[in-house]
Parts: C-alpha cells; sequence; structure tokens
C-alpha cells in the first residue's frame, strides 16, 4: 500500500478552495430566520428552483456553495436542501401543513431568529438578507 505525501501547504489550499464560508445547514437555518423577522410564516415547500437561480448569480455563490442540484428531467431538486429541512423539522424550527405537505410553516421563535442571525458575518448576513428581499418580491403571496 503507498503512503501519500502531502505537501506543507496543503492544508492551507484545502482551506481556502474547499471550506465553504457557511454550511449548507447553517445558510438555511438563517434564511428561515430572515424570513421570519420579515413576518413571514409559511413558504412553499418548493425552495429548489428559487435557490438554483440564486446559484447563478456570482453574489450569492458562496453562500450557496454546499447546495448542489440534481434533475431527473422534469424537477430540480436538492438533497442537501431536503435534509436540511428535514433537520429543522425534527429540531421544532420548521413545520408542515396538511394533508399535501406543500407548505413550511416558519416556527421560529424571536430569540432563535435572532441568535441565529447573530452568528453570521456581516457579509454572510447581508447576502443572505438580500436573498430573502428577492424571495419576498418574487413571491407577494407570503403570509
Amino acid at each position: 500500500m503507498s503512503i501519500i505525501t502531502l505537501y506543507e501547504d496543503t492544508q492551507k489550499y484545502i482551506d481556502m478552495f474547499y471550506t465553504p464560508t457557511i454550511t449548507s445547514y447553517e445558510f438555511l437555518k438563517s434564511f428561515f430566520a430572515e424570513l421570519y423577522k420579515n413576518n413571514i410564516k409559511e413558504v412553499s415547500r418548493d425552495l429548489s428552483e428559487f435557490f438554483f437561480n440564486m446559484k447563478k448569480n456570482p453574489k450569492f455563490k458562496d453562500v450557496l456553495l454546499e447546495i448542489k442540484f440534481k434533475s431527473n428531467g422534469i424537477f430540480r431538486y436538492s438533497n442537501e436542501l431536503e435534509d436540511d429541512i428535514l433537520t429543522l423539522q425534527n429540531m421544532g424550527l420548521l413545520g408542515k401543513k396538511n394533508p399535501s405537505f406543500g407548505v413550511i410553516l416558519i416556527e421560529y421563535s424571536d430569540s432563535i431568529a435572532d441568535e441565529t442571525l447573530d452568528t453570521l458575518s456581516t457579509d454572510n448576513r447581508q447576502l443572505i438578507q438580500e436573498m430573502v428581499g428577492f424571495y419576498i418580491e418574487e413571491n407577494s403571496n407570503l403570509v
């Protein structure tokens, strides 16, 4: 079995090129917290198309780095989004509206939303605020 030798700078380059500034979970938790702060309590379950379009914008690429998109030929989807939404549901921060589960209920409290947003870097928080602004503009029927 061969041994791989890493150069001294390897970790520096791994950190520089492969470490995201925000994980997909942190991003999504913060996105919902910002929606909550904007008095949005319900959103469509289908967020993949919105985030896919946002990821095309170079400005948002870094905060969406960990979210990958696939298509089955008909629908675009993201395993990362689905996994993170499920995690937030299990934590009690998101709920589902029966019977179709087509709506996500944002069940944050003021303190959880504030705490979540306070952990972000200034740059990431501004990007998420801007993205939420776009989401609200595109979805004028939000509650």
